[in-house]
């Protein structure tokens, strides 16, 4: 059952892409508020709510299982037709939601995409618009008179599971209808990087091994105060790593879709055991502590999909302590 509705979903995926992106381009969506049914298509179902406000989203998942009720807050992005999300499950466990938006009408849409561990699990919501601008409307003109709002803020670290000799990069934007004053970057408990503008990136270069906390603050122009608090990174030990690690990121004019298709390794020495799955995570993969031999790589689409993958398959040969670089070009 399970198989039949992902393959439904992801078939519809391009094209639903590519409906959103010629009807609205990259318009600003000022502040909206939907409402979902939420189905995670195990017998889990409840429901989402989301405030995007403009490239960025936050709200909550609730979901209802016998006669217990979990509420979980989502962070993320929702840029044209992908939508990216967080879902903090307590305090130290996260788990990414990736997805597509399909444009019913001016107040509908439909959600689906994938999640959990090796992005296995399916996910699908029905939302109305209960409240806020459409494209292109102004982001205050649906806010009350006398309403604080205070910035969206997104981000991301790059590379996304980075080790111990890699330089990291931290990345964030922020949006505001007055505009953005200051962005401030906190590693731990310590200022880092700030600046004048509505983006900001700190190259950190390599950090040691660990679990670090990191937060951005947001000040508008008209001195309302936005954070991001829940951020975490995991820095491997790389010297501990004695064997090898298969990597890459997506490139080409289709690389936004990247985020729908599975990465599969099968091997070593043999095309039928699957060492491994993963998904592009901010447009990288990565297997890592890979036993010495043959390996294939295999972009796996789920479905018919328009959008090339080159290569959709790779033979690669692991060295002790090699790092191979592969590298999909999405047409």
């Amino acid at each position: 059952m399970i198989k039949t509705i992902s393959l439904l979903i992801f078939s519809c995926l391009y094209a639903a892409v590519a409906y959103g992106q010629s009807s609205y381009g990259s318009q600003q969506w000022g502040s909206q508020q939907w409402e979902c049914a939420l189905d995670l298509h195990q017998g889990d179902t409840g429901s989402l709510s989301l405030l995007r406000e403009n490239d960025s989203v936050q709200g909550e998942i609730q979901l209802k299982r016998n006669s217990t009720v979990f509420t979980d807050e989502v962070t993320g992005s929702w840029y044209n037709n992908l939508i990216e999300l967080n879902r903090l499950i307590g305090d130290d466990r996260s788990e990414q939601m990736s997805g597509v938006s399909i444009v019913l009408g001016t107040k509908k849409i439909n959600l689906a995409g994938r999640y959990g561990a090796d992005f296995q699990g399916v996910w699908s919501a029905n939302c109305d618009l209960v409240s806020g601008s459409s494209a292109g409307s102004s982001a205050s003109s649906s806010a009350p008179k006398n309403a604080v709002q205070i910035p969206s803020i997104s981000s991301k670290v790059t590379p996304n599971t980075p080790s111990s000799k890699d330089s990291i990069t931290f990345s964030t934007f922020a949006s505001h209808p007055e505009g953005i004053a200051k962005i401030t970057i906190f590693l731990g408990n310590k200022e880092v990087h700030s600046c004048e503008s509505n983006q900001c990136d700190f190259k950190s270069g390599a950090l040691r091994a660990g679990i670090y906390n990191w937060r951005i603050e947001a000040i508008s122009n008209d001195g309302s105060k936005g954070e991001q608090t829940k951020n975490r990174l995991v820095v491997k030990d790389r010297n501990l790593v004695k064997n090898c690690r298969i990597s890459g990121k997506a490139i080409g004019p289709s690389a936004p879709l990247a985020s729908i298709y599975l990465v599969k390794l099968y091997g070593p020495n043999s095309k039928q055991v699957l060492a491994g799955s993963t998904r592009f995570n901010n447009g990288f993969y990565e297997f890592d502590n890979l036993s010495k031999g043959t390996y294939q790589l295999v972009i796996d689409t789920q479905a018919d999909q328009q959008v090339l993958a080159s290569p959709n398959n790779a033979t690669l040969s692991c060295q002790s302590k090699a790092e191979l670089i592969q590298n999909i070009n999405f047409q």
